[in-house]
């Protein structure tokens, strides 16, 4: 079930509400709205956080609506690799597993995901995370330098507010710590001359998804 949000820990405000507490045991509290599909994560049979969006298990070929139960592993991180390899869709992995807790987005960070440090604070959108400071904040400067008020766009997690990030797709972030890292690929693939053969594993992966 999802706990109610008792207000304590660090604030990620979405469609769905999440804090993390410092108390021990159940720190991942989540409040649904109902906007936006919720699920617990079970590790090992025991709470570890929340999915939320739709993914899709990808050896079933169906949805995950009423839970993800995963393995034990040594690490979140190997924990979290295990998941989003099992998975497809559009989804945010919130875990908390062995102390830590993180945000893990799908291959493309398609349920965004923006946060404030210094405000503790993350979620949806930045109406969401900054309320009534929203115009306040807003980096107008920025907008004209991109040219994001027209077909420009805003680069490497950057935002049209002070103090509010992106997550990026293939990155992590930690909830604790309010600090990102890559988390694939850890090195870059070496280039290649000939592409027939990566062109091939490719189309083979997605046929195999799709």
């Amino acid at each position: 079930m999802l706990s109610e949000f008792d207000g304590q820990g660090i604030d990620l405000q979405f469609e769905v509400e999440v804090a993390v507490s410092e108390q021990p045991g159940a720190r991942l509290q989540v409040r649904n709205d109902a906007r936006q599909p919720v699920c617990p994560v079970m590790v090992g049979g025991r709470p570890a956080g929340y999915l939320i969006g739709h993914a899709v298990d990808i050896d079933r070929g169906e949805l995950v609506e009423k839970q993800l139960d995963l393995e034990e592993a040594e690490s979140p991180a190997a924990v979290a690799e295990h998941a989003l390899r099992a998975l497809n869709g559009s989804f945010l992995l919130l875990l908390d597993y062995a102390g830590e807790v993180w945000a893990y987005p799908d291959a493309s960070a398609t349920v965004g995901l923006v946060y404030a440090p210094e405000r503790g604070k993350a979620g949806s959108s930045a109406r969401v995370v900054l309320g009534d400071k929203y115009d306040a904040l807003l980096r107008r400067d920025l907008i004209q330098a991109f040219g994001a008020d027209n077909d420009g766009w805003f680069t490497a997690g950057l935002t049209a507010h002070d103090g509010l990030f992106r997550l990026l797709p293939n990155h992590r972030l930690n909830l604790l710590t309010w600090e990102t890292e890559r988390f694939w690929p850890i090195e870059m693939p070496a280039y290649r001359d000939d592409v027939d053969p990566m062109l091939r594993d490719m189309g083979s992966e997605m046929d195999t998804v799709i």
